[in-house]
Formats: structure tokens, sequence, C-alpha cells
């Protein structure tokens, strides 16, 4: 071949060594075998997936209808979204994704129906967000949920994004509340501004029923803060707001007629914002209001801002009435409202100062006023219930509460709920405890104001050193049928004492010969508990040490009661309980000999004891069991 010859493919062929030629052929012949057998493979993978296909077919769950599948799916996410807390993140998606990839037939019915993705729930991701927004597909959404605190938004580091992206990002969803059932909005991060929320007002939300606010934290010099006065024709159908720290004017403009249930949880009382005036301007606006909750967080001294002259709030609807705070700001409002009788009512007092000791009085009376603790209907039970425990760093301070619940209905107080619960707690001195308005003088001074004539039932646990109050109380009990009573050894003295008619007359004999030296108001004991049947007498480890070391003179009293109740009633104890107390308090042998005594009727006398308490006991004195 000259030099001047082209070079075709036919020459540089001819320039190569006749051994690679066949060598060509065969690599192409391999790559041909390569490519039929990743062609094989990728058949029989696609037969694989048909087979696989056809045994979930064959499966229970897989023979079920498209429709019947995504109801159970909807009720899988819906279950998702209610039983987990917004803090509880899977990553940066929502933690039912995995459903995804279960099988190809989930996989396709999930991304091609709107309806479930109709829980919204702002991530960290946005573009996992705004997915979820286009597969929703502008259908009705149950539930918006937005969450977001300083500690995520250090998060956008880690996602490589930016924290205006994610703030667009939050825009777009609250720009979705119109088409929304339910929103949660949690959002406490100081980088947020008013015009991320004032959106929500921008159009009408017809579907909106439920309103949460955990809470809501804005900068207050943001001056693009302006709220509509009226938001009825936002909210046609808002009926349930819950509400934590958050600004008054948001909270005014989520108020609307339609609501039934108004939970405000964490506030601060202040003069001008949650005032007892403002929230009493609030209830006047809710005429169909069924569940009213109030939590507050302060610890002032009270304003006394509520005008005499201002008209009554009548909330003729309401069903269940909640309150946890001080009992001044209580004390106000409920001078102006009106409850139906109906309405179960818990209150709670926090902080509990010996100023409240009138307004908590007052409250009581107030409900006994309103027939909340009705005066007409027999009340089946009381419960009563004192604890104290005295601080491990600070012996001279300990803590001290109190619960009295009343049960209008004839179930058992311990599976059903209270028509009337009250309850507080302090932390005093023990160098105050006997103040005329500490919280120990308060609870007998409570239970002396509800009307107690015809009630069956009591729990009593008695506050030491006010004996003769509670006997005072239990003397009004005329239809008393069963009686669990707790207190120290001088209420017990004095409860034994007048349960035995027959001690009206001191005998000069014994170790009882000084029944008559007692302050008690005067107390026909011949009437005292006339009705009893049952008497339960329950130890109280933390008062142990008013408990006589000597229990001969409250046994023998106690035999006395027994006897008197078989002599003078009509029927006399039938059953005797003790509970919590250790042998040596009250030995076996003298449950033995009571149980085996023909004169006390059918009496029935059943024990049981601390024994913990009893071991240690015997470890200090060297006690018999």
């Amino acid at each position: 071949m000259s030099p001047s010859t082209p070079f075709t493919k036919l020459a540089v062929d001819e320039m190569k060594p006749r051994w690679m030629i066949p060598l060509k052929t065969k690599l192409f012949e391999h790559n041909t075998e390569l490519q039929d057998t990743a062609r094989s493979i990728a058949q029989l993978e696609r037969q694989a997936a048909d087979l696989k296909t056809r045994l979930n077919e064959l499966l229970p769950m897989g023979r079920l209808h498209d429709d019947v599948l995504i109801e159970i799916l909807f009720h899988f996410i819906a279950d998702v979204y209610a039983h987990t807390k917004p803090t509880d993140r899977c990553g940066h998606y929502p933690h039912w994704f995995h459903l995804i990839f279960v099988c190809r037939r989930w996989r396709d019915l999930i991304y091609t129906t709107p309806s479930l993705w109709s829980f919204l729930a702002w991530t960290i991701n946005p573009d996992c967000t705004r997915k979820a927004l286009w597969l929703s597909k502008h259908a009705p959404l149950t539930k918006i949920h937005v969450w977001h605190d300083k500690d995520q938004l250090s998060q956008h580091v880690f996602w490589n994004v930016s924290k205006v992206t994610l703030k667009e990002t939050m825009r777009e969803v609250l720009r979705e509340v119109y088409r929304a059932q339910e929103l949660y909005l949690c959002v406490s991060s100081h980088d947020m501004e008013h015009s991320l929320f004032t959106q929500i007002f921008d159009r009408p939300a017809p579907y909106l029923h439920t309103i949460e606010v955990p809470e809501l934290w804005c900068p207050p010099n943001d001056v693009d803060h302006h709220l509509p006065e009226d938001t009825s024709e936002i909210f046609p159908r808002l009926q349930r707001l819950s509400a934590g720290p958050l600004d008054v004017q948001y909270l005014k403009a989520f108020v609307v007629p339609t609501l039934t249930s108004l939970s405000l949880h964490r506030y601060y009382v202040d003069e001008d914002e949650y005032s007892p005036p403002m929230l009493l301007d609030l209830f006047a606006k809710l005429p169909l209001l069924e569940n009213l909750s109030l939590e507050t967080q302060s610890l002032h001294p009270g304003f006394s801002s509520v005008s005499p002259s201002r008209p009554l709030v009548n909330l003729s609807h309401l069903k269940t009435l909640n309150y946890c705070g001080q009992a001044v700001d209580l004390a106000e409002m409920l001078m102006f409202l009106t409850l139906p009788s109906s309405a179960n009512v818990r209150i709670h007092f926090l902080h509990y100062v010996k100023s409240d000791f009138e307004h908590v009085q007052s409250i009581v009376r107030q409900m006994v006023q309103l027939e909340v603790v009705p005066s007409d209907v027999p009340i089946a039970s009381l419960v009563s219930q004192t604890g104290q425990h005295f601080h491990v760093r600070n012996s001279s301070h300990r803590s001290f509460s109190f619960t009295v619940e009343v049960f209008t209905d004839n179930a058992s107080a311990t599976n059903s709920e209270p028509h009337f619960h009250l309850s507080a707690d302090e932390n005093v001195d023990i160098t105050s405890l006997s103040s005329d308005h500490s919280l120990e003088a308060l609870h007998p001074g409570i239970l002396s104001l509800l009307p107690l004539e015809h009630i069956r039932n009591t729990v009593l646990e008695c506050c030491p050193g006010h004996w003769n109050a509670y006997m005072a109380i239990l003397a009004r009990m005329h239809d008393l049928e069963s009686l669990a009573f707790s207190g120290a050894g001088e209420e017990m003295s004095e409860l034994f004492r007048l349960l035995s008619p027959s001690s009206s007359v001191s005998t000069g004999n014994g170790p009882d010969t000084d029944l008559e030296s007692s302050s008690l108001p005067i107390i026909d004991p011949s009437v005292f508990l006339q009705k009893l049947s049952i008497l339960e007498l329950r130890g109280v480890p933390v008062v142990r040490c008013c408990y006589p070391r000597d229990w001969t003179r409250l046994l023998y009293r106690l035999t006395r009661a027994l006897e008197g109740r078989t002599q003078w009633t009509h029927a006399g104890l039938q059953e005797l309980k003790v509970i919590g107390f250790t042998r040596d308090m009250i030995p076996g042998k003298f449950v033995s000999n009571l149980n085996e005594r023909d004169d006390l009727g059918a009496l029935v006398v059943k024990v049981e004891y601390d024994e913990e308490e009893t071991k240690k006991q015997i470890g200090r004195r060297g006690v018999v069991a």
C-alpha cells in the first residue's frame, strides 16, 4: 500500500495482526450473549413481580377492593397523626411514609388518592412538604399540622435549606387553611413574623371545625398585626378552640359564636389582657358553649376589676367546667356566671395562700346556690381526701393538699366521674399550721358548706387538730349508710365515743371515764349516724405520729361503740373494715374476739394490715405480731 492510499476501515483491518480478528469476533459474540442474558433477567424479574402480585392478590388483604383498602389506609394515617406527638419526627418525612414501600399496588393507590394526603404536616424538608401539597390535588384537608421551634431552625443546616425557604414553605402550607377541617399550630421560634399567620384570615374556611394553638410566639414589635374583629363568616363551622400562651388579638379573632368547646391553657392574667372582665366578654359571645377549660399561671394577688353593674353571662348549655389557677380569678368570674345544675365542675387551686380562704368559700357557696352541688337530690357519695409530706431538704416546710368530690348518681366513686370536684395544694411553713385560714382549716370549712343531710356514702380523711369540726359535719349526715374514716387518734376516739349512745352517761369505771370532758359541740349520740351499717377505718401513715402508743383506750371505745350500736339502733353495724394499721395497733386477738362475740349481731370484722410498717415496728420495739 502506497503512502498516498487513504486510511479506510479495510486498510486498517489489513494492518492488524491476523490473531486479533477472531478475538474481536468472540468479544462481539460475548457482548451479544450478555445483552441476551440481561434481557432474560429483566423478563424473569417482571415475571417474578407478576407472581408476587398474584400472590398478594391471593392474600386476604390483597383481595380487598381498592375503596376498602383506601379506607383502611386512611384510618391508619389518621391514627398516626392522632397518637403521635409533634416532636416525634421520623427523619424529614411523616411517620406513615413506609406504607409506600409495602408493594406496588399500595404505592400506586397512595400516590393517586388525594384523600390519603389530606393530613398535611409541615416538615423540615420543603420538597417533601410541597410534594404532599401537590398530591392532595386541592381536595379538602382533614388536618394541617404546623409545628416549629428554635431548635428545629438549627436543623436547616443539616438539610442544606435556608431559613427563607423554610418560611416560604410554611407560608404555602398555611395558605391552604381554607380547605382544612383541623388546624394544629405550635410555633415558638423568634424568627417568625405575624404575616405568616394573618393569612389564615384572608379567605373563608368553611370546613374548619377545630383549632389547636398550644403556643404562638411572634415579635411584639411586628407592625403587620391587623386581624379582623368579626370572623364568624371566615370560620362559620368552628366548634373547638384550644389555645395556650396566645396573643389576645388572635384569641379574640378565633372566638366565634359557633364554638362549643373552649380551652385556654397556661395563660397569664393581666389587667389589660387575660383579665376576668375580658374573659367574661368572650364567654358572652359563646351562647352554645358546652365545655370550658381554664388553666392560669398567674401568681398575682388578684384584680378587683369586674364592675358590679355588669350583666350576668348565662352559659345555659355548659356541660363541663374545668378550672386550674388562683381562687380570686374564679371567684370574680363566678359572681357573673350562671351555670346549669347539670354541669360537671372540676376546680383545682394552685399555690393556695391564706388570702384565698374567703374566695374559696365564696366559690363553694356559689356552687351550692347554682345547684351544682344539689340540696334537693340525694348525694350518692362524698370523697374527701387529704395528703401531706415534708420537704426532704427543708424539714420546716411541707406540701399539703386536699380533694373533695361529690357524686350524684348511684355509680361507684371508683368508676364514674364526680359531679363536683374541688382540690387545692399549698407549700406551708410548719410554724403557721395553727392559722385559722390555712388549707387544713379550709378543708372542714368547705365540707360544712355542702348540703350533706341526705348523703349515703362518705370517704372522709380528717386533718389533724380539727376533730370537733369533722364530728359536727358527720352529725349532719342523717342518712349515712357507709363511712370510710381516716384520722389521727383524737378523731378516731371522738368518732367511737359518738357512735355509742350509752356514752352520754359516764359509768365512772374503766378507761373511758373522761368521755364527758370533750369540748365537742352539742351532739346527740343517740341519733349520730343512726343508719350507719358499714364502717371502714383507714390508717394514714403520714400522721402515724398522731396515733397514741397505747391503743387500750381506743380499742375500749371501739368495743363500746359496737355494743351500743347493736343495742340502741335499728340495725347496728353489719361490717367493720380496718385497713392500713399495724398489728401492734389492732392486735389479731382483738379482731378474733370481736368475730366470736354473739352479742354483736351479724357484725363481720375484716382487717388488712400494713405489713411493711408492721415489720418496721417489730424491728424497732420487738413487738410480737
